[in-house]
């Protein structure tokens, strides 16, 4: 009986488990089934909604995450098709948006009805909130920044911001990039170098120049920033019923609540700091605002929102709110300036004429705003203007200042908050709908642009002018990276600003180049928003040695004309550049000789470093030198022909060959009977004396070494006139010449302390002792910046002079 009853219960048991899993089954197939019908009659709802306007997507109702059977959508394709059939016919289209819900397209002929109308009828914040699901965690519909921004918008504000992207381009540039000193090339990721560079300065323009070092601060706030629509396209990937769950248990969701709670914290004890400040202080800001914070408090006690005089009780909840505000502008003045930033480099980098012009006018620029990086320096780079517009047309970066991080194949969105009927196109809107303007295919059109595909960064640049026009920040229908009309991204002005500031100031102390071998695509589509690839590597070289290659081409023109060269009746000219460095002296002749000697003559560009010769064939590419080579030689053991060349050229480089003697034997063997040897050595240069100077200042005990006793470290007798005559007739030279020559030209401050600091390593590491290197190295690039300003001032120009010793000889 009792086995009997045994398996009576067994028998029980698993049909109680056969039950159980029925009914779990059964009760997953009724939610999954639940699930399905939402999502598809909310996606068919609001479909509906749009009525018979035409869609461009991929045709399913469905959530992204149930679209399995979905027909393949070619967003590039698709969406310029859609400009033509719609949208140059004056007809509006839906399509799908990030959060997966839709809005229209509207055609240009349609654009004069809308853009003029006020935010309580169509809001950009509204519709900004929940195109990136930002209404989740943060509240951006409060119109506070936007009238900050407007009180920022003045010459007086915008000088003191640019002062501050400066400075804190100028300290981040080294612990991010590199130092500019550096003479190999290094690799480095575009998009997370140029993010952290532009989240540095972000913060020193909101908060103030010591936070823009605050490491802690801005990695957390990074972290927040860059995590925004990717846990927005998560939590909208599902169906609606499941997003409050998804929102709760995603760890990117998560994550996005944790970031936001922990800058908070650090950023409220600063802003109730700020605020005491302002209210004890009745004309804190007689001088205007000294960052984007102190704007919004005073924008906030403008309003009401905060008491001029004490607490009315509800100060938490108000610094709470400019916490958010802060976060959001650092969301808007960093993300879509990195997209800016990251789009003009990899055009750079694939048209390397850009770069000599536009360094060259910065360059000038410097010089008319009195050597300092100022908000006028800008005014006077309209060839930069025209690029980075440029960059922007056809890399479009749109949504307002753009405060999305990403480019849209459309722009221009506003949130629809009263009904509205445009007559244009006989379409009426109805509160929540979302509309934008055709953004992308607009900047790609023919009918608007010349050959609209193909990068010109000088479409917008007036040459009779020398103007950028229209001005970078000015929108039109045509022109919609900022949108257009009354809602315009009111930060434009900023935004380009900081982007020129620091796309420039990026190129002037590094070169660039891409690290792949060949150039990956620059973008990618993402359903109605252009993505930069983000895994495009660099490879960067401090521009520095292109300085030191200017002040070479200022005695390379002497030494070119001291040879005859451009007077030579010689038929073929073969010239070899001899340690060539960056290439100056090549540069110069390439400019100076005429084209018909060029025709014949063959120049070869030789230099043991593997760097330098890149950077010199860098240059032979972008110039186009005729019938040139570049090649690894050794100028002690060339291993070139005997007798092969006419002309000899090497500027600064025998008093630092290891071997001058074999260095002179090498060019005796390898000229031709008659050919000419042209060279120049350092007799004195302000650097070192300056160098010196700073050394004394820093410590009296510290060897400061004169320019005799450097020079004394390489090869002796090349700074001295008599001795580099003694020289050539020792090697067999006739028909001898040498000269002194001093040459100067006017450099910023900043230039010419780097000028200055290249030598530091060479003069602590053979002059120091390891006990004041331990304790004075660190300090002595400060000690050159406290010199050099307190000679020149902090915003001057310094006088960059040379004394060289210019020789020519024949050889018999």
């Amino acid at each position: 009986m009792m086995a009997i009853q045994s398996t009576l219960e067994m028998c029980h048991l698993a049909e109680s488990g056969v039950y159980l899993i029925l009914v779990t089954f059964g009760v997953g197939l009724l939610f999954g089934l639940i699930v399905l019908t939402s999502d598809y009659l909310d996606g068919w709802l609001r479909r509906r909604a749009l009525g018979d306007i035409p869609f461009v997507d991929e045709g399913s109702n469905m959530s992204a995450c149930l679209r399995w059977w979905s027909r393949k959508f070619d967003c590039d394709k698709e969406y310029a098709e859609a400009y033509k059939q719609y949208s140059k016919t004056g007809k509006p289209y839906a399509t799908r948006l990030k959060n997966n819900d839709h809005g229209i397209v509207l055609p240009l002929n349609s654009t004069k009805e809308w853009r003029t109308l006020p935010h309580d009828q169509l809001s950009f914040l509204h519709a900004l909130s929940e195109f990136a699901d930002l209404y989740m965690h943060t509240n951006i519909t409060d119109r506070t920044p936007l009238h900050a921004v407007h009180y920022c918008n003045n010459t007086k504000t915008l000088s003191r911001f640019n002062r501050l992207m400066v400075d804190a381009t100028d300290r981040a540039l080294p612990l991010i990039v590199g130092k500019d000193t550096e003479s190999e090339w290094k690799r480095a990721n575009a998009f997370h170098t140029i993010l952290s560079l532009c989240s540095t300065v972000a913060m020193s323009v909101l908060l103030g120049p010591e936070f823009s070092m605050d490491t802690s601060l801005i990695q957390t706030i990074m972290m927040y920033n860059t995590a925004i629509m990717p846990s927005c396209a998560k939590r909208t990937s599902y169906p609606r019923i499941l997003r409050p769950f998804v929102w709760r248990l995603s760890p990117l969701c998560r994550a996005v609540k944790s970031d936001l709670l922990k800058t908070k914290i650090k950023l409220i004890p600063e802003i109730k700091h700020r605020i005491d400040i302002a209210r004890s202080k009745k004309w804190w800001l007689e001088e205007g605002p000294m960052s984007l914070l102190d704007g919004l408090i005073e924008t906030a006690f403008e309003k009401g929102c905060l008491s001029r005089s004490s607490d009315r009780g509800d100060d938490d909840q108000q610094v709470a709110l400019l916490a958010e505000e802060i976060i959001f502008y650092h969301f808007e003045l960093s993300m879509p300036v990195v997209f800016f930033i990251i789009f003009a480099v990899y055009v750079i980098m694939n048209n390397k004429e850009y770069l000599t012009p536009l360094r060259e006018e910065i360059s000038e620029a410097l010089k008319l705003s009195g050597g300092s990086f100022t908000l006028d320096t800008l005014n006077h780079a309209p060839k930069l203007a025209s690029f980075v517009k440029e960059t922007c047309r056809l890399y479009d970066i749109s949504c307002s200042t753009v405060q999305v991080p990403t480019l849209s194949l459309v722009t221009s969105f506003r949130r629809v908050m009263k009904p509205i009927h445009l007559e244009s196109i006989n379409l009426s809107l109805k509160p929540g709908t979302i509309i934008m303007a055709p953004g992308r295919d607009v900047h790609l059109d023919p009918d608007y642009y010349d050959n609209p595909t193909t990068f010109n960064g000088y479409r917008f640049y007036d040459a009779s002018r020398g103007t950028c026009t229209p001005h970078i920040s000015t929108t039109s229908p045509t022109f919609l990276t900022f949108s257009h009309g009354i809602s315009a991204c009111p930060a434009r002005v900023l935004a380009t600003q900081i982007t020129r500031t620091i796309f420039i100031m990026f190129l002037l102390k590094f070169d660039v180049e891409l690290a792949h071998e060949e150039m990956p695509a620059y973008g990618f589509a993402n359903g109605p928003a252009y993505l930069p690839n983000p895994s495009v590597m660099i490879r960067r070289f401090a521009a520095l040695y292109e300085l030191g290659g200017k002040i070479t081409e200022l005695f390379a023109k002497e030494l070119i004309s001291q040879s005859g060269l451009p007077w030579s009746s010689q038929e073929p000219l073969v010239i070899l550049d001899n340690a060539c460095g960056t290439g100056a002296v090549s540069s110069v002749l390439h400019h100076t000789i005429g084209n018909d000697k060029k025709a014949n003559w063959h120049l070869t560009c030789g230099d043991k470093s593997e760097n330098m010769l890149h950077y010199t064939r860098q240059k032979m590419l972008q110039e186009e030198w005729h019938n040139a080579e570049v090649k690894i030689v050794n100028a002690q053991d060339t291993r070139l022909p005997s007798a092969h060349f006419t002309h000899i050229f090497t500027a600064f480089a025998f008093n630092l060959f290891p071997d001058d003697k074999s260095a002179m034997k090498e060019c005796v063997r390898i000229l031709q009977p008659g050919g000419i040897l042209a060279i120049s050595t350092w007799k004195s240069t302000i650097w070192v004396c300056t160098l010196s100077a700073a050394i004394t200042n820093l410590s009296g005990d510290l060897p400061a070494p004169s320019e005799k006793e450097i020079h004394g470290v390489y090869n002796v007798g090349w700074d001295e006139e008599a001795s580099v005559r003694a020289k050539f007739e020792q090697a067999g030279f006739n028909d001898i010449k040498v000269r002194k020559v001093i040459k100067e030209y006017l450099v910023p401050v900043n230039q010419f302390v780097e000028s200055c600091t290249i030598l530091i390593p060479t003069i602590v590491n053979i002059f120091w002792t390891q006990d004041q290197r331990d304790q004075y190295e660190s300090e002595l690039p400060m000690a050159v910046h406290r010199y050099v300003e307190g000679k020149y001032g902090r915003d001057g120009m310094a006088s960059m002079e040379a004394e060289a010793i210019i020789a020519t000889g024949h050889k018999h």
